[in-house]
């Protein structure tokens, strides 16, 4: 079964889900994490978790910028972000919709009646956002229970107003236009310049304690991506090192 958009924000929110649960339980934040996809794969290629240390603004919009550029120089057709993040409910009135135009709402990190989320935000090359909002509680214990899903979708092909305002989708939409931005830049995007970026991108982002991991198709994905005929052994031999599925002897 080939990978829609819908698809990628399902298998990233019940990733999400457990996962948080899991750390809630050992009392640790759950860290905000992006992966990337390509459309005739039924698995994700390859998940960032960004380092809790880093989710302060403004270092936490630079953070996902840099994960997200890694993205373009691959060639994804989809990416997620998995975030946990506080959820306002306020009225939809002309007075409320100002006030969000104006900037002068309540932030609801700084709404008392605020709920707590996950909040995935799916794109696609294309245009198509999917937004899907899961709100938890906590039960006398202080152990967290789901109470509701709202999800929405946006296609900017349609609206080119979207529905859903955040640096974040600014961000992600950057994710598949690593080649016509370098082309404005005159900077070549072949395929030796995207390895080297990739891999110059992921080792600053390692050295800056960013987790990675790729599942199998991924070495082969990106390879197809830059062409066959244009990769040479020397090249193989650097993409394998990056994405190369560890032996038993864990080399």
């Amino acid at each position: 079964m080939k990978m829609t958009i819908q698809k990628a924000v399902e298998m990233a929110r019940d990733e999400s889900l457990g996962f948080k649960k899991h750390m809630d339980e050992h009392g640790v934040n759950m860290p905000s994490s992006i992966t990337f996809y390509g459309k005739d794969l039924d698995i994700p290629l390859m998940n960032i978790q960004i380092p809790s240390e880093l989710m302060e603004p403004p270092m936490k919009q630079i953070a996902h910028g840099s994960a997200l550029a890694l993205g373009s120089f691959i060639g994804v057709d989809y990416v997620t972000i998995s975030t946990d993040a506080f959820v306002s409910k306020v009225e939809n009135t002309e007075e409320n919709k100002k006030k969000l135009e104006e900037g002068n709402n309540i932030r609801p990190s700084e709404d008392v009646e605020a709920q707590e989320a996950i909040m995935i935000l799916g794109v696609s090359k294309e245009g198509k956002i999917v937004n899907s909002v899961n709100m938890y509680g906590r039960d006398d214990l202080g152990n967290m229970f789901y109470k509701e899903q709202t999800t929405f979708e946006h296609d900017l092909n349609v609206d080119e107003k979207e529905q859903f305002s955040s640096w974040m989708l600014e961000f992600a939409m950057n994710t598949f236009n690593g080649e016509e931005q370098f082309k404005k830049m005159d900077i070549d995007f072949d395929a030796e310049s995207r390895i080297a970026l990739l891999l110059g991108g992921m080792t600053s982002l390692a050295e800056m304690d960013f987790l990675f991991a790729f599942t199998e198709p991924m070495e082969d994905y990106f390879i197809n991506q830059l062409g066959e005929e244009n990769v040479s052994a020397e090249m193989k031999e650097m993409i394998s090192e990056m994405f190369g599925v560890p032996t038993e002897d864990g080399e």
